[in-house]
């Protein structure tokens, strides 16, 4: 979710893998994390400018107003996010295949030690929507997604479209329009 880290959910992780099960968590490097180390060893801190459309104090407006842009912003965060997650369950699967240099050299190796066709996505608000919006675009990369109170209205229109397809709703009142 905002301003979380792979560490908050640490017990999770750990129960998860004393039972057997690959674990492989995310810090997003969309600054939607309080900090996050890059690869360069530069620190990347939360982004706060994308909050300006929220502290606003007004309730939602047209497709031009500072609501609709705020929701515009997190879609894109959430587009950033679900590549390093598809690339992270790549890099995931290819460890399946191919040993890493790094860690040959410090005696571990997890060629045909995994399971990569019983991969399950999950994720807490943003990382629900990431979730979903991931195995939406790439069903054939995960089994199964546990979504915690996912921010359903900062997923793309088409992952949203994937949750509410024409004629879920059939015999109700509720529809589903698109997007923002």
């Amino acid at each position: 979710g905002v301003t979380g880290l792979s560490a908050i959910y640490s017990y999770q992780a750990l129960v998860l893998a004393s039972h057997g099960t690959a674990v492989l968590m995310i810090d997003h490097t969309d600054g939607s994390a309080p900090a996050v180390r890059r690869r360069d060893g530069s620190l990347l801190t939360y982004v706060k400018d994308v909050l300006r459309f929220v502290d606003d104090g007004g309730g939602a407006e047209d497709e031009g107003g500072e609501d609709a842009a705020f929701v515009r912003a997190r879609r894109a965060q959430t587009d950033h996010r679900v590549e390093e997650m598809l690339a992270a369950a790549s890099a995931f699967r290819n460890l399946n295949r191919t040993d890493v240099p790094d860690l040959v050299r410090a005696g571990v190796s997890f060629v045909g030690l995994l399971d990569v066709e019983d991969v399950t996505f999950a994720g807490h608000s943003f990382g629900g929507a990431t979730a979903l919006t991931a195995a939406s675009r790439r069903p054939d990369a995960c089994g199964a997604v546990v979504a915690h109170e996912p921010a359903v209205d900062w997923m793309p229109d088409d992952a949203r479209a994937a949750l509410f397809p024409d004629g879920k709703f059939r015999g109700t009142e509720v529809k589903y329009g698109g997007g923002t």
